[in-house]
């Protein structure tokens, strides 16, 4: 009899059971509602810690934190399908979050290096800082009209700076 109980316990372990999220008539994760909720009052200064926010939204604080991570994710890219997935139900915020994490991580480093490692990261990389209006305008006159016409406006309207459609094979910006 003991030794069918540990073999019951070791096939349990071995098979964990994802529990389906609870979903309200709308289709909304609860759990991941409350986790993303928490997250947005924490960024939004509402709470010291990550702890009260959990607490006064009834969640969990790897909840907040994964939520944190997707909040961020989409305000620096305007992608908001993984969170769409999670609310939904149809992700875990967990997964979700480990998946968006490295790029959030590596954007938020990179807003907090001084400008000379800002510069010296657009050098290696051969791109440029297009961050505001001015510094548009400086990498525009570095590269001429002619090329911002043919990489950044002719893929937007059809047409490069010779007048050619852009979808013709060999067009720049195809």
């Amino acid at each position: 009899m003991h030794h069918m109980a540990s073999a019951t316990a070791n096939r349990k372990a071995e098979f964990k059971r994802k529990h389906k999220p609870r979903i309200n008539n709308d289709g909304i994760c609860l759990a991941a509602k409350r986790g993303m909720r928490a997250a947005r009052a924490y960024l939004a200064g509402t709470f010291d810690t990550l702890k009260e926010a959990a607490e006064a939204h009834g969640t969990c604080v790897p909840y907040v934190e994964s939520g944190i991570i997707l909040v961020k994710f989409e305000r620096l890219t305007g992608d908001w399908s993984l969170t769409w997935e999670v609310v939904h139900g149809w992700r875990s915020m967990l997964e979700a979050a480990e998946q968006a994490q490295t790029l959030v991580r590596l954007l938020d480093a990179f807003e907090l290096a001084p400008s000379a490692t800002k510069d010296a990261f657009f050098t290696i990389t051969g791109t440029a800082d297009l961050s505001t209006p001015e510094k548009c305008l400086e990498y525009g006159k570095k590269i001429g009209p002619g090329r911002v016409w043919d990489l950044m406006v002719s893929p937007l309207v059809g047409i490069d700076s010779n007048g050619k459609d852009v979808h013709e094979p060999g067009v720049v910006g195809t």
